[in-house]
């Protein structure tokens, strides 16, 4: 109680100066970016201003400022819950339905607009959690199901072509010790899993995956708000936090994108949902077990996954804590803490015997003399026959006018207004408090900025559930907005804007509505068969062929031999003697490729056009092709 009194009223004017603040620490930093950086990238952050600008509308517009803020919000809108709620799985299982028939990915997007547009008006009235819960997943499976139904592969950023490889191996081999390599021998978690769903289903290695991980990711939203309501007590609370989930695009993108750390996350998911429930004596030595057998299992199943959520969990067991002696008392004697150090201790010991944290330590170099916009590895930029790429005014305006940036707009114009409702609360109970904290941190990694860190979409996943509870609370906050004869229908359109945009601006730029070029996320069935019969040519011939990143990963997907990489000289990119495997899909894309320059140099890009290209092949000497790919050949190192 000494805690809440002396904080309520600085954190009340927190939440009081927030927007001016906030809005005029964005404006100093762009002005910063502007001279500093360059105008093109202080128009890219101009999203954050927007956002906040919006927020501030919202919040000043709808809202009593003197108003007593809470959780506990009752419900101003009136619906028929029956038609919204059979409406809703009309519209999924029609959209399925056109989506599979047409093979047209863009045909979801009616089915979220409708769909959500249903769910939201419940969610605005007064929704049962176990009715809604089920329609909130299946219109957050819709767009994994899509990319499952429309691509001839879904390959994420590439590896998944490596993962399926390992799967098929452990198919054909009946045993662990057929995955050839080390890394995935010491954590076949996912591999072994996908390969049981592959022999049961009579699908092949490819399909094991990927259902994999539609079935994981559907259970993702339930075990959110079982988690969220057991921590907090608050169901409505919870509910949103789930909403909050569903509306970030880096899960939905996990859902499709089949890889170890993406399946961890789920296990950690569960295993939190896990330690919830050991305070129930009649289910506590179960719950127990189950926790103890899924840590054995997320220790094989990655590496890195455990390292990432760490910080987390630290974090946010201190601000809980930080409430006094009794908080630090009750952690010491809780149940969850012996758990979570027998968690922690599997995961260290199986890390160190594998090598894991030797490689941890040796990027430690790289990442602090890389620079906070050189990621942990140094990199090059090329472009052939058109700019590399763009960092024009020009092209910032293209994507702050894309869905991509409507987003993160929208994103944070929510997540600034569940702020505010939370420092001006008159009850923050420590649980919550900490959730909190633990979200308004991790923004700092989720929201766009101009500093460049090598694999973020990976580093920032463990922070996505905490930041989803302030997206939760912003959401709540709008719904106690919400009145009749108010513009309820402007906060309505917003949070399904938000909803239906989510899914189609993940990373992967599987809808192509990004107007930056992008790394190639699938293959069609005729490029599948072309970079089939391709890699048995270079298996035939017996000789070692240069490629860029994503080519390569597809010779190796199909053991065709060895693979070098180019050459960077004198600021161009050099081609070794011998045969080169070219594709024409890399027209309009960002094309990765690792460069040898005495070291390594990883994530290099370029980017080409398609009249640059054929003259290009035209002028070589080409010695295959099928399709749209093939080998051009020289006796010497050549520029690309």
């Amino acid at each position: 109680m000494r805690y809440r009194a002396h904080s309520q009223p600085f954190l009340d004017f927190l939440g009081q100066a927030f927007y001016p603040a906030a809005i005029g620490a964005v404006v100093l930093a762009l002005l910063l970016v502007h001279f500093t950086i360059g105008p093109a990238v202080a128009v890219f952050g101009l999203y954050a201003l927007l956002g906040l600008l919006g927020g501030a509308l919202v919040h000043y517009g709808f809202d009593d400022v003197t108003a007593t803020y809470g959780f506990d919000v009752q419900a101003n809108w009136r619906i028929d819950e029956t038609i919204h709620r059979y409406g809703v799985y009309v519209a999924t299982l029609l959209t399925v339905g056109v989506v599979a028939l047409t093979g047209e990915p863009l045909a979801i997007l009616g089915g979220l607009v409708v769909g959500y547009t249903l769910l939201v008006s419940q969610l605005f009235a007064d929704p049962s959690p176990g009715r809604v819960l089920p329609q909130l997943t299946a219109l957050f499976m819709l767009s994994p199901i899509t990319k499952y139904l429309t691509a001839g592969q879904y390959i994420g950023h590439g590896d998944l072509l490596f993962h399926t490889r390992v799967v098929e191996d452990l198919m054909a081999g009946e045993s662990l010790q057929a995955i050839a390599y080390a890394s995935y021998f010491d954590f076949p978690g996912l591999h072994i899993v996908a390969s049981t769903i592959a022999s049961l289903s009579g699908l092949g290695p490819y399909d094991g995956i990927m259902l994999t991980g539609l079935a994981v990711y559907a259970v993702v939203l339930p075990a959110v708000y079982l988690v969220v309501v057991r921590v907090t007590d608050h169901p409505m609370l919870a509910l949103w936090t789930a909403v909050g989930i569903a509306v970030l695009d880096d899960l939905s993108f996990y859902a499709s994108y089949v890889f170890p750390q993406s399946l961890a996350l789920a296990m950690v998911l569960v295993l939190a949902l896990l330690g919830t429930l050991v305070t129930r004596d009649a289910i506590k030595w179960r719950a127990t077990a189950a926790f103890l057998v899924l840590a054995v299992a997320l220790s094989m199943t990655h590496h890195l996954t455990q390292l990432l959520v760490l910080p987390v969990v630290g974090l946010g067991l201190v601000l809980y804590a930080a409430r006094g002696r009794e908080y630090i008392v009750s952690t010491l004697r809780s149940r969850q803490l012996p758990l979570l150090c027998v968690a922690v201790g599997l995961s260290a010991i199986r890390l160190y015997r594998t090598g894991f944290l030797d490689r941890v330590l040796a990027r430690v170099g790289p990442l602090l003399t890389g620079g906070l916009r050189g990621g942990y590895t140094r990199s090059a930029t090329f472009g052939f026959g058109r700019p590399a790429e763009s960092q024009s005014v020009a092209g910032a305006v293209d994507w702050l006018l894309s869905p991509y940036a409507l987003y993160l707009i929208v994103l944070l114009l929510v997540f600034s207004i569940g702020v505010v409702a939370f420092l001006r609360a008159t009850d923050r109970p420590a649980a919550q408090t900490a959730l909190f904290g633990c979200g308004a941190l991790g923004a700092l990694l989720i929201f766009e900025t101009p500093l460049s860190i090598q694999s973020l979409i990976r580093i920032r996943s463990p922070w996505l559930f905490v930041f989803a509870f302030v997206v939760g609370v912003g959401l709540l906050q709008m719904k106690r907005y919400v009145e009749p004869g108010r513009r309820s229908s402007v906060l309505l359109a917003l949070v399904v804007v938000l909803a239906v945009t989510a899914p189609m601006v993940t990373a992967d730029n599987y809808y192509d509505l990004d107007p930056r070029p992008t790394a190639q996320s699938s293959f069609t069935d005729q490029e599948v068969a072309e970079l089939q019969a391709l890699s048995g040519y270079v298996a035939s011939s017996e000789r070692s062929v240069g490629t860029f990143w994503l080519t390569g990963k597809v010779l190796q997907r199909y053991d065709a031999g060895d693979r070098h990489n180019a050459l960077i000289q004198n600021e161009r990119v050099v081609l070794p003697a011998g045969p080169f495997v070219y594709r024409s899909a890399w027209t309009g894309k960002k094309v990765h490729f690792t460069a040898d320059q005495g070291d390594a140099l990883y994530s290099n890009s370029l980017f080409l056009t398609a009249a640059w290209l054929d003259q290009r092949v035209q002028a070589t000497n080409k010695v295959y092709s099928v399709g749209d790919t093939g080998i051009m050949w020289a006796p010497t190192d050549r520029p690309f």
